[in-house]
C-alpha cells in the first residue's frame, strides 16, 4: 500500500499562476539576412548544436571528449544546463537533460533563409543558473552567426544579465480564441481518450496535457512553490471555428550524434469556440512565454494565443 499522500487538486486558472514564480532572464539577438542562406539542416537545431558544443568548451572541468561518466559532472555549468542529473538519469548520466533551464525561440525552423529576411533568436533562462546569461548570450551570438558571418548579422536587443522578468497572465472573458504555432509543437498524437474528451479539436487536450508536463516541470525544478496537481476544465463543448492542427515530419541536426534525426510534430493555427475556454487563458499565456513540448530547448514549441 503507497504511503504517498495525493497532490492537492487545483483548477486550471488557478493552477498556472505558479509560472509567475519563476526567475527568467532573456536575451535576444536581432538577426537580418544579407544574403540568400541555406544550412542545409533546420537553422534552429544547427543554432542550439553549437550554442551547446561552444558552451561545453567554455565550461569543461576536464577536458574529457566525452561527458559521460565525468567525475566532475555534477559541478560544472555544462553539466547541470545541459547533462541528464543522476537521479532523473535511466543507466549512465549522459544525454538529454531531465528539464532544461533553458529555451531557445524565434528561430526558423527551416534550412533556408532569404535575402532581406529578418528573425529574432531569443533565450530564455530560468532558475538559480540566471546569473549564466552573459555565457549564453555570448554563446548564442557566436551560434548564430557563425553560421553565415558575411551573409547574416545581429545587433542584441538585450543587455546582458538583465533584469528579473515575470511572465504576465492573461485572463480573457471571451468565450473564443486562436492558438497559432509560430514553430512546430512536438506533441503525441491525441489518443483515444483525447478524441472522446474534446471531439472537434482532441489536439487541444494534447496541447494542454504537455502544457500541464511543462510548467509543471519547470515549477518543481526551480521554484519552490508546492506540488499540486491540475484539473483540465470540460472541453467536450468545444467548436472548432476554422482552421486545426496537423501532423508534421521534421528532421534535426544531433550536434552529439553528428546525425540527422527525426521528429514527429504539429502545426497550424486555429481558432475555436466554448464556454469553459476562458479557463485556459492563464496557462496558454504562460507557455507563449515557456512553451510547450518537447525540444523547446531547440527552438520548437513556440505558440501565439489571441481573443
Amino acid at each position: 500500500m503507497s504511503t504517498f499522500a495525493p497532490l492537492p487538486r487545483l483548477p486550471l486558472a488557478t493552477w498556472a499562476r505558479r509560472v509567475q514564480a519563476l526567475d527568467l532572464r532573456a536575451t535576444e539577438l536581432e538577426v537580418a539576412v544579407n544574403e540568400p542562406f541555406d544550412a542545409l539542416d533546420p537553422i534552429n537545431s544547427r543554432i542550439r548544436g553549437i550554442l551547446g558544443a561552444r558552451l561545453r568548451d567554455a565550461w569543461c572541468l576536464t577536458g574529457e571528449e566525452s561527458c559521460e561518466g565525468c567525475c566532475e559532472l555534477e559541478n560544472c555549468h555544462y553539466g547541470r544546463t545541459f547533462e541528464t542529473p543522476a537521479e532523473v538519469a535511466r543507466g549512465p548520466s549522459h544525454g538529454s537533460h531531465g528539464v532544461h533551464p533553458f529555451w531557445l525561440s524565434g528561430i526558423p525552423t527551416a534550412s533556408r533563409l532569404s535575402a532581406g529576411s529578418t528573425f529574432s533568436a531569443k533565450l530564455t533562462l530560468a532558475g538559480p543558473d540566471a546569473d549564466l546569461l552573459p555565457s549564453f548570450e555570448a554563446a548564442l551570438a557566436d551560434a548564430v552567426l557563425g553560421l553565415g558571418p558575411r551573409r547574416l548579422r545581429g545587433r542584441l536587443l538585450t543587455l546582458a544579465s538583465p533584469r528579473r522578468s515575470t511572465p504576465t497572465i492573461r485572463e480573457e472573458a471571451a468565450p473564443t480564441l486562436s492558438i497559432r504555432s509560430l514553430t512546430p509543437l512536438i506533441l503525441r498524437p491525441p489518443s483515444p481518450r483525447a478524441k472522446d474528451e474534446c471531439p472537434a479539436a482532441p489536439w487541444l487536450i494534447e496541447l494542454m496535457r504537455a502544457g500541464v508536463r511543462r510548467l509543471g516541470s519547470l515549477s518543481n525544478a526551480f521554484t519552490r512553490v508546492e506540488r499540486a496537481a491540475a484539473d483540465l476544465p470540460e472541453l467536450g463543448r468545444v467548436e472548432a471555428i476554422e482552421g486545426t492542427f496537423t501532423p508534421t515530419r521534421l528532421v534535426r541536426h544531433s550536434q552529439r550524434q553528428r546525425a540527422r534525426v527525426p521528429l514527429e510534430g504539429f502545426e497550424g493555427q486555429a481558432r475555436l469556440a466554448g464556454p469553459t475556454l476562458t479557463e485556459l487563458w492563464p496557462l496558454l499565456s504562460a507557455l507563449e512565454v515557456i512553451g510547450v513540448g518537447k525540444s523547446t530547448s531547440m527552438g520548437f514549441g513556440s505558440i501565439a494565443v489571441r481573443t
